[in-house]
Order: structure tokens, then sequence, then C-alpha cells
């Protein structure tokens, strides 16, 4: 009689296991996802944010023209980067205009902060 309570409670632990391990391998899959899209949006905004530091930065003559042609070009760059690679996590088509999006997307965030 033990032995089968045993046999009967090792099954059970068993089948417990077989069939919670999809639902908590879904679980951490869905955190890992939402922890990726959390950084990207992060470095997204940093993104942002520097391309307005750069305008503002030439606009006040900190900036040489040709520093900040580089400059801001790499850094519209990133931006697009993330930005695609948010677009294509969430399944949207990413516009045609870059500049546009980016302008789109720093008037965006300033609201949002307001």
């Amino acid at each position: 009689m033990e032995s089968s309570l045993l046999a009967a409670i090792v099954l059970g632990i068993g089948a417990l296991a077989f069939i919670a391990a999809p639902l908590l391998r879904h679980r951490l899959r869905t955190r890992m996802l939402e922890e990726a899209r959390s950084s990207l949006f992060a470095e997204k905004e940093a993104a942002l944010q520097l391309i307005a530091d750069l305008e503002h930065d030439r606009g006040t003559g900190k900036l040489e023209p040709d520093d900040y042609e580089t400059l801001h070009e790499a850094a519209e760059r990133r931006a697009i980067a993330v930005m695609k690679r948010l677009d294509a996590s969430s399944g949207q088509a990413p516009p045609s205009d870059p500049e546009e999006w980016i302008r789109a997307e720093r008037l965006r965030l300033r609201r949002r902060r307001k």
C-alpha cells in the first residue's frame, strides 16, 4: 500500500511538472520580450534626446557645423535603427520618411513629458 501511494505521488509530481513547464517557459519568454522592448524604448528616448541636445548645441554655437553633421547623422542612424526594431517587434511597418518619423517621435515624447 505504501509503495503504491509513493508511486502515485511521484507520478503526480511528474505530471504536474510536465504540465507546468510550458506555462513557466511562456511566462519567462514573455517577461524577456517585455524587458527587451523596455530597453529599446529607453534606447530610443536616449537617441532622440541626443539629437535634441546636438541641435541645441549647434544653435548655441558649441558645435562646429562639420562636427554637428557627423554627430547628428550617427545619432539619427541609431534612432532609426532602434525605432525599426521596435516597429518590427510590434508588427508595424516603418514610415517612408525617417526624418519625419524622428520629428514625430520627439514631439510625442515632449508632449508626454509635460
